[in-house]
């Protein structure tokens, strides 16, 4: 186990699988920040993925978890403590994540119980930024 932040090791992003677990460093800046904001602990549910471990959890054939040249450029991440996962504070984590990553190309989604998180801009060649929203929102 190695540091890659200030707050997460590199087994956190590591694929259950194949054990990978080589993340941007801007990501994991970001993570940091966004850890340092809410002042509470971050759970990364999904780093870095080998091409089986994508199949198998439904993930986009150009996922950005997928590595490019061993580096993996997303995270889905959620709140440590199971209390603070309800629909406002994911809310407010996916604000906090637009907040203090809007000024690069990012990637980030809103799910119900977690974000996602990636660096897109910093991929060759970049991609543009992107927001979705999967969120099930109420019907008013």
């Amino acid at each position: 186990m190695a540091y890659v932040g200030k707050y997460f090791d590199d087994s956190e992003f590591a694929c259950p699988e194949s054990g990978l677990c080589e993340v941007h460093p801007r990501l994991v800046e970001i993570l940091d920040a966004i850890r340092e904001k809410v002042g509470t602990g971050i759970r990364i549910n999904s780093g870095v993925r080998s091409p089986e471990h994508n199949r198998k959890v439904g993930g986009k054939s150009a996922s950005l978890h997928l590595p490019r040249s061993g580096i993996g450029h997303a995270a889905d991440f959620t709140f440590s403590v199971w209390s603070l996962k309800n629909p406002i504070n994911i809310c407010r984590l996916y604000m906090l994540a637009e907040s203090l990553a809007r000024p690069t190309d990012i990637g980030i989604g809103l799910y119900p119980t977690w974000v996602h998180l990636d660096v897109r801009g910093l991929v060759m060649p970049p991609m543009k930024p992107a927001r979705w929203d999967k969120f099930p929102w109420p019907r008013l």
